[in-house]
């Protein structure tokens, strides 16, 4: 009785090879999405913490300078030397 048990278990598992390794493959794919998704979040949210990385992104998109009342530069955001810079009468714009 063992034996026919058996046996009609491997011819299911016989039938459904097929089916089985898809479902297996499937399971592959999405462990390996997951796995490669967590890696990403993990390694943006080491850069978007790191304080060197964050001072040296803000150079370069939001470059900035503080003038007094006499177009005197008091603090550069920049990063880089001003070549030339020309304020107007009333501070309000660059030109």
């Amino acid at each position: 009785m063992f034996k026919t048990v058996m046996n009609k278990i491997e011819v299911i598992l016989r039938d459904f090879k097929n089916i089985i390794t898809f479902f297996l493959g499937a399971i592959d794919i999405i462990t390996f999405y997951l796995g490669a998704d967590n890696y990403i979040n993990n390694q943006i949210e080491k850069k978007i913490t790191d304080e060197k990385y964050i001072s040296k992104l803000a150079r370069v998109l939001r470059p900035f300078s503080n003038f007094d009342k006499k177009g005197i530069i008091k603090y550069n955001h920049r990063g880089e030397r001003d070549k030339c810079i020309r304020l107007t009468q009333d501070c309000t714009s660059l030109v």
